[in-house]
């Protein structure tokens, strides 16, 4: 037996809508879709994985980046000229650490409610130890406590970053190509109304088991495990 050896599979923008348009019988197997069709179908993509984003966390949009702080300055912006030009969908974990050290100290993620009303002095300086993060719309804010006594403490984060659009007909999807059939098959439902028609029983069966088969991957492989939260509280 004799295997190809490529592993890479990859479709683009123009690939995905033409199979979601076979799916509903809008265009024939051979056939190409018009160019007001391509138009639709991007449209209607692009709506589509900006919903899933509000979904949950998905493993590959998780990323690695560092701030540089500013000594007695508790806030941070995200986005367009801000401390960091893009901004996070969310920041799930913060650590601390002074610039020449290894041992990183991990934080404690706030609610709105704690930082802002739990906290009584937000000026105190220190190790920051505790943050939170409002995303807003446009430009994000990070907050940290305590404020960052020196600007040599380096701060670690893991934050979700926002999924790429397809802007061109040549892009791929910002996806692993397990999600092609979950992202084809969920398109052509959304498509379905556009051209008056009703998505069958099997195509909305696909598109839920596409989805879930691939959601269903798309975890962390690592124990969850459970500890309760100690605050330092004496009798």
């Amino acid at each position: 037996m004799t295997t190809s050896g490529v592993t890479a599979f990859e479709q683009t923008t123009n690939d995905i809508i033409k199979r979601s348009l076979r799916q509903i019988g809008v265009v024939a197997a051979g056939d190409t879709p018009g160019a007001s069709d391509y138009a639709a179908g991007k449209d209607a993509l692009n709506a589509m994985v900006k919903a899933w984003e509000a979904e949950g966390i998905h493993l590959w949009q998780q990323t690695e980046d560092s701030l540089t702080v500013t000594a007695s300055q508790a806030s941070y912006t995200f986005g367009p000229s801000g401390d960091k030009t893009y901004r996070p969908l969310r920041i799930t974990s913060l650590r601390s650490k002074v610039s020449a050290s290894a041992t990183e100290l991990p934080c404690r993620l706030l609610s709105r409610d704690e930082y802002f009303f739990g906290l009584v002095n937000k000026t105190t300086t220190g190790q920051p130890n505790s943050f939170y993060y409002d995303p807003q719309v446009g430009t994000g804010r990070l907050y940290l406590w305590p404020a960052p006594a020196v600007s040599t403490y380096v701060i670690d984060f893991t934050y979700v970053r926002s999924f790429e659009i397809f802007n061109t007909t040549t892009n791929t999807p910002d996806f692993p190509s397990e999600w092609t059939d979950a992202l084809t098959w969920n398109l052509a439902v959304n498509l379905a109304p556009e051209y008056g028609k009703q998505p069958n029983p099997l195509l909305v069966s696909k598109a839920i088991e596409t989805k879930e088969a691939a959601k269903g991957w798309d975890q962390d492989p690592g124990p969850l495990q459970f500890m309760p939260e100690w605050e330092g509280r004496g009798y």
